[in-house]
């Protein structure tokens, strides 16, 4: 089977998105001999997203114990214009604040929906909100017509991060959802 796992990063990128994905990956390729590709960023840490200032790892394809990783560049220019308008409309609770802050979180990457959808996988597989990157495996899958499953680690204390509208409706709109526990399970399933 072909499989496509996107992740904001990926070891050495470090964090608890990057080790599921990581190990999922190897899992797949050496206990089922899956063809596994990893969409990532260039990013050792998620202040490369909005701080130009950070370190990144060279844009590119390589294999990684068999694994696949193509990292991509981050557009992170006008991080604190982008912070302001974020805060400022969050604070107004303007309409639409929920994808300003989404954009300020990031990834901005360009190319990413066009290559998810002209990837060939046989399914997708995505973490973790609130990142912008989940919404690019929504539309790349939807418009190669193939399934996505988000795993999205929502963190419902953290309200900047996650009372957002638009993340509930793209959990609607995948083919499955994994929930890590049953408190978010039961939080996902209220809000559908």
């Amino acid at each position: 089977m072909k499989i496509l796992h996107i992740v904001h990063g990926y070891p050495p990128s470090i964090g608890g998105s990057q080790w599921l994905m990581k190990n999922l990956s190897e899992e797949l390729v050496s206990r089922y001999c899956d063809d596994v590709t990893v969409f990532t960023t260039t990013a050792y840490n998620m202040e490369l997203f909005w701080r130009s200032s950070e370190p990144a790892m060279p844009a590119g394809t390589q294999e990684v114990n068999g694994v696949t990783v193509r990292r991509f560049p981050v557009f992170n220019r006008f991080g604190t214009l982008r912070m302001l308008l974020a805060h400022g409309a969050r604070r107004l609770r303007l309409p639409y604040n929920d994808w300003l802050r989404t954009i300020y979180n990031g990834p901005l990457i360009f190319g990413m929906t066009r290559a998810i959808a002209e990837s060939g996988a046989d399914v997708i597989a995505a973490t973790a909100f609130p990142h912008l990157h989940m919404y690019y495996a929504l539309a790349g899958a939807r418009r190669a017509g193939t399934p996505l499953v988000f795993l999205g680690a929502i963190h419902a204390a953290d309200e900047w991060g996650f009372d957002r509208k638009i993340i509930y409706q793209a959990t609607k709109q995948a083919d499955a959802y994994i929930a890590y526990t049953t408190f978010e399970r039961d939080y996902l399933t209220e809000r559908r």
